[in-house]
């Protein structure tokens, strides 16, 4: 509501005026003028200042207004002390100091009590993206991509193009490209991890180089021994920076391998850890998990881009006869990670003679682990986590009902609690998950068990092999890579899944990579395979 601007004294003027006046009661107490009792003053500064001003109150009395930069002036009142108070306070303004204030009125003079305000504008509404994509090469996508915030669909971008997404709430986002062509490669991370300022623009870009061929992994290579140790997981922040985790037969030595672009080497051994998974948020943001063999602990690391160091876990009840073992890692981002694994006996119950696992989920939200409580945990075991935001993350394992029908179990949090479904029987382990997008993820275990989910349902896809497939990955939904037992590699273009020539028949557990064209498969005693076009 606008005002018309009120008539004030200048301040010298009035305090000229007042200190006159004072003079003239002191020095004459038969003039009937007497000082004020009581001087208020109001000072604010910043933006967005209350055009009402504000109300004082002396003792609780009658509130009487004041603006919000002037005096008010109190007339009288009894000799000795009083409260003073200054409500009205907008919401976006803050009363700096005492309020209320304590003073002192004392005969023939005039007590003050001065108020200082700062208040502040609006804060910054929702922020955007700006989207970039730069494409190279030969035989580019015509149609694009599609554009992945937060791991949904956001629209369409074409090959080089920007696209502005507006109207984001101020925080962490998730941005990606999906749709890529098997030919095309997409530099660096995708997706990217980006913060949103609240009334800013934060830039994204990517940069695409296609090829005239497929681009697709055709051949794979048996790299030279690092280590003798399992390799159970493989993942990286992109071309030349990638890590293996891993231990030895004993479980007694855990190791880390990194890869800068060209050569494998160890990164850091650790004794009385055996580690099963890694994945991080940035290249100073890494977390791998395990277990530790020589107590009942899990074992979850971390990677600040100079050493990697042990975090505390969660808090958990101390059992003396059970192992914990963290089997897999995953976040949004790196104040959204979740560890997922189980508690294991280490002695057979009385009743069954069976070693029943009890399911665990931990979530480190940026600055400590905490529990997750789930629908059920007892006879269950999760092997994996992938999600594609926040507000969509997926578990695969089992349930072991203790009569041997094992059954496949796909646990779903969608931002607000977790729902479990089973699939399969007779011995089903899902043993991992991966996806392109919400409506585009596959789950894959025993027996050759490839599931599909799109958006509604999970339904069986067919494959060739009876061995269990371990790990899957991709670099499009048309380029995905499962690996399996025996050291058998499958590849979906999109269609069906079919079997690749590999140079090993040894295990394979871990696959990831860095686009459609340079991905690494890794196994038991330190197999490292790598699949070019």
């Amino acid at each position: 509501m606008h005002r018309a601007p009120s008539f004030r004294i200048p301040s010298a003027l009035f305090y000229s005026i007042a200190f006159s006046l004072a003079l003239a009661g002191c020095s004459d107490g038969g003039t009937g003028v007497e000082v004020p009792a009581l001087q208020v003053t109001a000072s604010t500064t910043g933006s967005d200042l209350d055009p009402d001003g504000y109300t004082v109150t002396v003792d609780g009395g009658a509130g009487q207004a004041i603006a919000s930069n002037g005096p008010l002036t109190v007339a009288t009142l009894s000799t000795g002390d009083h409260t003073v108070q200054l409500s009205g306070v907008s919401p976006n303004c803050q009363v700096q100091g005492q309020n209320p204030l304590t003073v002192t009125v004392q005969a023939g003079a005039t007590a003050t009590a001065d108020f200082v305000i700062v208040c502040s504008g609006p804060g910054p509404g929702p922020g955007s993206i700006t989207v970039s994509t730069a494409t190279g090469g030969d035989n580019v996508d015509p149609d694009g991509y599609t554009l992945l915030l937060d791991g949904a669909e956001s629209g369409a971008i074409a090959a080089t193009a920007t696209v502005r997404l507006g109207q984001l709430a101020a925080g962490p986002h998730t941005i990606g490209l999906g749709a890529v062509a098997a030919n095309c490669l997409v530099a660096g991370d995708n997706p990217q991890n980006v913060t949103v300022a609240g009334g800013s623009t934060t830039p994204a870009a990517f940069a695409i180089t296609c090829t005239a061929g497929s681009g697709s992994v055709a051949t794979w290579t048996r790299l030279d021994k690092v280590v003798s140790r399992t390799l159970e997981d493989v993942w990286g922040t992109g071309a030349d920076n990638m890590y293996a985790v891993g231990h030895d037969k004993t479980r007694s030595t855990g190791t880390i391998l990194h890869y800068d672009g060209t050569t494998w080497s160890e990164q850091q051994s650790f004794l009385d850890i055996a580690l099963q998974s890694v994945w991080g948020a940035a290249p100073n943001d890494v977390f791998a998990v395990g277990s530790h063999i020589g107590s009942t602990a899990g074992a979850i690391l971390h990677f600040d881009g100079t050493a990697w160091s042990e975090m505390t876990g969660p808090s958990l009840a101390p059992l003396t006869d059970v192992v914990i073992m963290w089997r897999s890692v995953w976040g949004s981002s790196g104040h959204d990670v979740y560890a997922v694994g189980a508690r294991y006996r280490t002695a057979a119950t009385p009743t069954t003679g069976l070693l029943k696992p009890t399911a665990l989920v931990a979530h480190y939200n940026g600055t400590a682990w905490s529990l997750v409580q789930l629908p059920s945990g007892a006879n269950r075991e999760i092997l994996d986590v992938w999600g594609t935001s926040d507000r969509n993350v997926y578990l695969v394992g089992d349930f072991q009902p203790g009569d041997g029908n094992d059954e496949g179990i796909i646990l779903h949090f969608d931002g607000t609690g977790w729902t479990e479904s089973r699939y399969g029987s007779g011995g089903l382990h899902l043993k991992a998950a991966w996806g392109t997008a919400a409506n585009d993820i596959f789950a894959v275990g025993d027996e050759g068990t490839i599931l599909h989910f799109d958006g509604t349902a999970w339904t069986s896809m067919p494959t060739t092999i009876t061995k269990a497939v371990h790990e899957i990955w991709g670099s499009s939904a048309s380029d995905v890579v499962a690996v399996a037992a025996r050291g058998i590699i499958l590849h979906y273009d999109g269609t069906s899944w079919s079997e690749m020539v590999s140079p090993t028949d040894r295990d394979l557990f871990g696959v990831w990579g860095s686009g459609p064209g340079n991905v690494f498969a890794t196994g038991l005693v330190g197999v490292i395979l790598h699949g070019t076009p």
